[in-house]
Protein backbone atom coordinates (compact mmCIF):
# COMPACT_ATOMS: atom_id res chain seq x y z
CA UNK A 1 0.00 0.00 0.00
CA UNK A 2 3.13 2.44 0.40
CA UNK A 3 4.07 4.40 -2.08
CA UNK A 4 6.29 7.24 -2.56
CA UNK A 5 4.34 10.34 -2.14
CA UNK A 6 0.73 9.88 -1.05
CA UNK A 7 -0.23 13.73 -1.25
CA UNK A 8 1.22 16.21 -3.59
CA UNK A 9 -0.21 19.83 -3.64
CA UNK A 10 0.61 22.13 -6.94
CA UNK A 11 0.20 25.63 -6.95
CA UNK A 12 -2.74 25.48 -4.41
CA UNK A 13 -4.36 28.74 -4.56
CA UNK A 14 -8.10 28.76 -2.86
CA UNK A 15 -9.92 32.08 -1.45
CA UNK A 16 -12.17 30.71 1.55
CA UNK A 17 -13.45 34.39 1.94
CA UNK A 18 -12.85 38.00 0.70
CA UNK A 19 -9.78 39.15 2.02
CA UNK A 20 -7.82 35.57 2.75
CA UNK A 21 -6.16 33.13 0.29
CA UNK A 22 -4.79 29.68 0.82
CA UNK A 23 -1.66 29.81 -1.29
CA UNK A 24 1.05 27.02 -1.40
CA UNK A 25 3.21 26.13 -4.64
CA UNK A 26 4.62 23.24 -3.51
CA UNK A 27 4.13 20.32 -0.93
CA UNK A 28 4.96 16.45 -0.81
CA UNK A 29 3.31 14.09 2.02
CA UNK A 30 4.84 10.72 2.46
CA UNK A 31 3.95 7.97 5.13
CA UNK A 32 4.44 9.64 8.15
CA UNK A 33 3.37 11.69 11.64
CA UNK A 34 3.58 15.65 10.13
CA UNK A 35 2.52 18.19 12.90
CA UNK A 36 1.18 21.49 11.13
CA UNK A 37 1.35 24.58 13.12
CA UNK A 38 0.77 27.97 13.77
CA UNK A 39 -1.57 31.15 15.08
CA UNK A 40 -4.79 31.27 15.24
CA UNK A 41 -5.96 32.28 11.42
CA UNK A 42 -3.35 31.29 9.81
CA UNK A 43 -5.27 29.07 7.65
CA UNK A 44 -4.91 25.19 8.90
CA UNK A 45 -8.32 24.31 9.19
CA UNK A 46 -8.78 25.52 5.79
CA UNK A 47 -6.40 24.15 4.63
CA UNK A 48 -7.19 20.40 6.22
CA UNK A 49 -10.59 20.90 4.23
CA UNK A 50 -9.18 21.69 1.06
CA UNK A 51 -7.06 18.32 1.56
CA UNK A 52 -10.10 16.20 2.90
CA UNK A 53 -12.06 17.20 -0.65
CA UNK A 54 -14.33 19.33 0.95
CA UNK A 55 -13.75 22.21 -1.92
CA UNK A 56 -14.24 20.85 -5.53
CA UNK A 57 -12.38 24.19 -6.96
CA UNK A 58 -9.06 22.78 -5.41
CA UNK A 59 -9.49 19.98 -7.03
CA UNK A 60 -6.72 20.12 -9.49
CA UNK A 61 -3.90 21.13 -7.86
CA UNK A 62 -4.14 18.06 -5.06
CA UNK A 63 -3.34 14.34 -6.15
CA UNK A 64 -3.47 11.48 -3.81
CA UNK A 65 -1.15 8.18 -4.51
CA UNK A 66 -0.42 9.88 -8.05
CA UNK A 67 -4.29 9.95 -8.47
CA UNK A 68 -5.61 13.66 -9.41
CA UNK A 69 -8.24 14.30 -6.69
CA UNK A 70 -10.45 15.59 -9.73
CA UNK A 71 -10.18 11.60 -11.14
CA UNK A 72 -12.11 10.51 -8.32
CA UNK A 73 -15.58 10.17 -7.50
CA UNK A 74 -16.84 11.55 -3.92
CA UNK A 75 -17.12 8.31 -2.97
CA UNK A 76 -13.47 7.14 -3.93
CA UNK A 77 -12.11 10.41 -2.19
CA UNK A 78 -13.93 9.87 1.08
CA UNK A 79 -12.77 6.50 1.23
CA UNK A 80 -9.02 7.17 0.96
CA UNK A 81 -8.96 9.96 3.47
CA UNK A 82 -10.15 9.93 7.09
CA UNK A 83 -11.26 13.57 9.00
CA UNK A 84 -11.49 14.56 12.07
CA UNK A 85 -12.44 18.17 12.05
CA UNK A 86 -12.14 20.82 14.67
CA UNK A 87 -16.22 21.40 15.66
CA UNK A 88 -18.56 18.84 16.75
CA UNK A 89 -22.42 19.32 17.58
CA UNK A 90 -24.48 16.40 18.18
CA UNK A 91 -27.96 17.83 16.34
CA UNK A 92 -29.39 14.47 16.74
CA UNK A 93 -30.45 11.80 19.85
CA UNK A 94 -27.68 9.31 18.21
CA UNK A 95 -25.27 6.96 20.02
CA UNK A 96 -21.81 6.71 19.44
CA UNK A 97 -22.90 3.22 18.17
CA UNK A 98 -25.42 4.76 15.93
CA UNK A 99 -22.92 6.80 14.29
CA UNK A 100 -20.13 4.26 13.66
CA UNK A 101 -22.73 2.55 12.04
CA UNK A 102 -23.71 5.49 9.45
CA UNK A 103 -19.60 5.89 8.53
CA UNK A 104 -19.34 2.20 7.91
CA UNK A 105 -22.73 1.39 6.50
CA UNK A 106 -23.43 -1.61 9.25
CA UNK A 107 -25.26 -2.26 12.43
CA UNK A 108 -25.02 -0.56 15.97
CA UNK A 109 -25.28 -4.38 16.84
CA UNK A 110 -23.03 -5.85 14.68
CA UNK A 111 -20.14 -2.80 15.27
CA UNK A 112 -20.72 -3.48 19.23
CA UNK A 113 -19.87 -6.85 19.47
CA UNK A 114 -17.20 -6.17 16.38
CA UNK A 115 -15.44 -3.60 18.12
CA UNK A 116 -15.93 -4.26 21.99
CA UNK A 117 -11.57 -5.57 22.06
CA UNK A 118 -10.72 -2.93 19.44
CA UNK A 119 -7.24 -1.43 20.13
CA UNK A 120 -8.55 1.88 19.64
CA UNK A 121 -12.11 1.41 21.45
CA UNK A 122 -9.88 0.40 24.50
CA UNK A 123 -7.13 2.51 24.23
CA UNK A 124 -9.79 5.79 23.62
CA UNK A 125 -11.97 3.44 26.41
CA UNK A 126 -14.88 4.56 24.58
CA UNK A 127 -16.89 1.09 24.93
CA UNK A 128 -19.38 2.58 27.44
CA UNK A 129 -19.77 6.20 25.89
CA UNK A 130 -20.25 4.84 22.68
CA UNK A 131 -23.34 3.40 24.02
CA UNK A 132 -24.79 6.54 25.01
CA UNK A 133 -26.26 9.42 22.94
CA UNK A 134 -23.67 11.84 21.89
CA UNK A 135 -25.54 14.58 23.09
CA UNK A 136 -24.96 14.20 26.82
CA UNK A 137 -21.41 13.30 26.70
CA UNK A 138 -19.08 15.86 28.22
CA UNK A 139 -17.11 17.81 25.50
CA UNK A 140 -14.01 15.44 25.83
CA UNK A 141 -16.11 12.19 25.86
CA UNK A 142 -17.50 13.20 22.61
CA UNK A 143 -14.32 14.14 21.13
CA UNK A 144 -13.42 9.85 22.30
CA UNK A 145 -15.97 9.14 20.34
CA UNK A 146 -15.10 11.09 16.99
CA UNK A 147 -11.40 10.60 17.46
CA UNK A 148 -12.58 6.51 17.64
CA UNK A 149 -14.71 6.53 13.86
CA UNK A 150 -11.69 8.68 12.14
CA UNK A 151 -8.98 5.71 13.67
CA UNK A 152 -11.10 3.08 12.80
CA UNK A 153 -11.54 4.29 9.60
CA UNK A 154 -7.68 4.06 9.00
CA UNK A 155 -7.92 0.41 10.26
CA UNK A 156 -6.96 -1.49 7.12
CA UNK A 157 -8.83 -4.36 7.88
CA UNK A 158 -12.21 -1.91 8.32
CA UNK A 159 -11.01 0.33 5.32
CA UNK A 160 -8.43 -0.83 3.75
CA UNK A 161 -8.18 2.21 0.91
CA UNK A 162 -7.14 4.97 3.24
CA UNK A 163 -4.04 6.49 2.77
CA UNK A 164 -4.45 9.85 4.24
CA UNK A 165 -5.51 10.86 7.80
CA UNK A 166 -6.15 14.66 8.79
CA UNK A 167 -6.94 15.56 12.36
CA UNK A 168 -7.92 19.28 13.49
CA UNK A 169 -6.93 19.79 16.82
CA UNK A 170 -7.32 16.21 17.86
CA UNK A 171 -6.09 16.98 21.59
CA UNK A 172 -8.89 19.43 22.38
CA UNK A 173 -10.50 18.10 25.15
CA UNK A 174 -8.50 14.76 25.85
CA UNK A 175 -7.02 14.53 29.56
CA UNK A 176 -3.50 13.86 29.64
CA UNK A 177 -3.44 9.50 29.54
CA UNK A 178 -5.68 9.62 26.00
CA UNK A 179 -2.99 12.27 24.40
CA UNK A 180 -0.07 10.13 25.60
CA UNK A 181 -2.01 7.08 24.22
CA UNK A 182 -3.21 9.26 20.75
CA UNK A 183 0.59 10.08 20.00
CA UNK A 184 1.77 6.60 20.33
CA UNK A 185 -0.89 5.06 18.01
CA UNK A 186 -0.69 7.62 15.46
CA UNK A 187 3.02 7.22 15.43
CA UNK A 188 2.56 3.46 15.05
CA UNK A 189 0.00 4.03 11.89
CA UNK A 190 1.90 6.42 10.30
CA UNK A 191 4.11 4.28 9.17
CA UNK A 192 1.75 3.26 6.79
CA UNK A 193 -0.44 5.84 5.96
CA UNK A 194 -0.16 9.79 5.97
CA UNK A 195 -1.00 11.49 9.33
CA UNK A 196 -1.58 15.06 9.20
CA UNK A 197 -2.16 16.87 12.77
CA UNK A 198 -3.06 20.52 13.36
CA UNK A 199 -2.70 21.58 16.66
CA UNK A 200 -1.53 24.20 19.18
CA UNK A 201 0.66 21.62 21.27
CA UNK A 202 3.88 23.15 19.89
CA UNK A 203 6.33 22.30 22.47
CA UNK A 204 5.15 18.79 21.40
CA UNK A 205 6.13 19.42 18.38
CA UNK A 206 9.30 20.94 19.01
CA UNK A 207 10.71 18.12 21.33
CA UNK A 208 9.37 15.66 18.63
CA UNK A 209 11.59 13.80 15.52
CA UNK A 210 8.63 13.95 13.01
CA UNK A 211 8.10 16.55 10.48
CA UNK A 212 6.44 19.59 11.00
CA UNK A 213 5.06 21.99 8.44
CA UNK A 214 4.94 25.59 10.11
CA UNK A 215 1.91 27.91 8.60
CA UNK A 216 1.27 31.91 8.40
CA UNK A 217 -0.99 34.11 6.82
CA UNK A 218 -2.19 31.30 4.38
CA UNK A 219 1.23 30.09 3.18
CA UNK A 220 3.60 27.58 4.28
CA UNK A 221 6.67 29.53 5.90
CA UNK A 222 8.55 26.60 6.79
CA UNK A 223 8.51 23.00 6.33
CA UNK A 224 10.74 20.78 8.45
CA UNK A 225 12.18 16.53 8.58
CA UNK A 226 11.88 17.10 12.84
CA UNK A 227 10.48 19.56 14.88
CA UNK A 228 14.04 19.82 16.63
CA UNK A 229 14.77 21.74 13.93
CA UNK A 230 12.72 24.59 14.02
CA UNK A 231 14.97 27.64 15.09
CA UNK A 232 14.21 30.76 17.39
CA UNK A 233 13.31 32.79 13.86
CA UNK A 234 11.17 30.34 12.66
CA UNK A 235 8.80 30.94 16.00
CA UNK A 236 9.31 34.46 16.26
CA UNK A 237 7.79 34.78 12.72
CA UNK A 238 5.00 32.35 12.88
CA UNK A 239 3.68 33.15 16.25
CA UNK A 240 4.64 36.53 16.63
CA UNK A 241 6.58 35.22 20.11
CA UNK A 242 9.54 37.53 21.66
CA UNK A 243 12.63 35.41 21.62
CA UNK A 244 13.21 35.94 25.30
CA UNK A 245 10.27 33.84 25.64
CA UNK A 246 12.13 31.04 24.23
CA UNK A 247 14.42 28.74 25.50
CA UNK A 248 16.98 26.11 24.38
CA UNK A 249 16.38 22.84 26.31
CA UNK A 250 19.15 19.95 27.05
CA UNK A 251 21.17 21.33 23.91
CA UNK A 252 18.70 19.68 21.77
CA UNK A 253 15.38 21.72 20.85
CA UNK A 254 13.38 25.00 21.51
CA UNK A 255 10.29 25.08 23.92
CA UNK A 256 8.33 28.21 24.58
CA UNK A 257 8.49 28.95 28.35
CA UNK A 258 5.28 30.31 30.21
CA UNK A 259 7.15 32.78 32.29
Amino acid sequence: MVTNDYLKIRQLNFIPYSGFIINIDRLQLRPGFYHLLGANGAGKSTLLDCLAGLYDETYDALTIANEAYSSLSLQQLARRRAYLTQQHQAHFSITGYEMLAIFFDSSPSYLKEELCNHEVVKGLEVAVLLDKPLQFLSGGERQRCYLCAALLSCDESIRPETQLLLLDEPFTGLDIKHTLWLVDYLQKISEQICVLSSHHEVNFALKSQNPCLLMKNGSLIGEFKAGRDIKIAHLVDCFGLNSTQISYENNAYYQISWN
